[in-house]
């Protein structure tokens, strides 16, 4: 079973409203042991998921380099494991990140677009204005009107066609 986020946030409203409810009522005590291990069992499974996350700075990182994939498919992914695509706040944080990848001369993608806003890049995860983005030069262009979705190549970014298929950066941790 995987443990996602939202899954998480609706174990603990449980959690918090049978406490509270215990302390009104004759609230099964059992019930709320029951609750308790369940949301135990899926903090196991997040642990779990985190194999294969390497800590850089203050986040968590798992770097694809086995397998490309179109942006979205990556999102999903990233979404599967607890994460998210990779956002960088600083310059700092984008050269650590950057120094840990293993293959050059290839793209990898990032949270950022412009889907819903040609030149306005946002992370999906947030729906708020991409942090810090280190363009390329001569970048974001909009080759052929079809690039939305940002790639990390060699440590500047590139707005790219979100349907090419790239390796990855995921993230959990304090990125956001």
């Amino acid at each position: 079973m995987f443990a996602s986020p939202m899954s998480l946030t609706w174990a603990l409203f449980v959690l918090v409203l049978a406490a509270s409810s215990a302390e009104h009522s004759d609230t099964d005590p059992y019930m709320l042991d029951s609750i308790i291990q369940n949301l135990k069992y899926l903090l196991k499974d997040v642990e779990v998921n985190k194999t294969g996350f390497k800590e850089i700075g203050k986040g968590f990182y798992f770097i694809e380099e086995n397998q490309k994939q179109s942006w979205h498919t990556a999102l999903s992914i990233c979404r599967r494991m607890g994460a998210h695509l990779a956002t960088f706040q600083s310059e700092g944080e984008l050269n650590a990140v950057d120094a840990e990848l293993n293959i050059r001369n290839n793209g990898y993608w990032i949270d950022a677009n412009d889907l819903g806003r040609e030149g306005h890049f946002v992370c999906w995860t947030t729906g708020s204005p991409a942090p810090y983005l280190k363009w390329k030069r001569g970048e974001p262009n909009n080759l052929c009107n079809k690039e939305h979705c940002v790639e990390l190549w060699d440590g500047l970014m590139n707005d790219e066609d979100c349907t090419d298929e790239r390796y990855f950066i995921c993230q959990t941790g304090d990125g956001i």
